[in-house]
């Protein structure tokens, strides 16, 4: 997962963190724990942090589910992945 962020993360740390999404009209989120696996420093105007690539590390297996439902539903709106008939 890629995010954004004002803190300095050291490379390898592990922290709890809630994912959040849209579930149509409501937000619906699960918590994972993760692991910073990369960093890019990120300037835009105005606003200067650092961007990062997460490994989830641990997830339960409801929230799994709802990971995987969440971008499959993302990939079949973007016609990305095609169903056999």
């Amino acid at each position: 997962m890629l995010i954004y962020s004002i803190k300095d993360i050291p490379i390898g740390s592990e922290f709890k963190t809630v994912v959040f999404f849209s579930n149509g009209f409501e937000f619906d989120g699960f918590r994972v724990i993760a692991k910073a696996i990369w960093k890019d420093p990120h300037l835009e105007a105005g606003w200067k942090g650092y961007k990062y690539g997460l490994q989830f590390v641990h997830i339960l297996e409801e929230d799994r589910r709802k990971l995987l439902n969440l971008l499959g539903s993302t990939l079949l709106s973007e016609g990305a992945v095609r169903k056999n008939t």
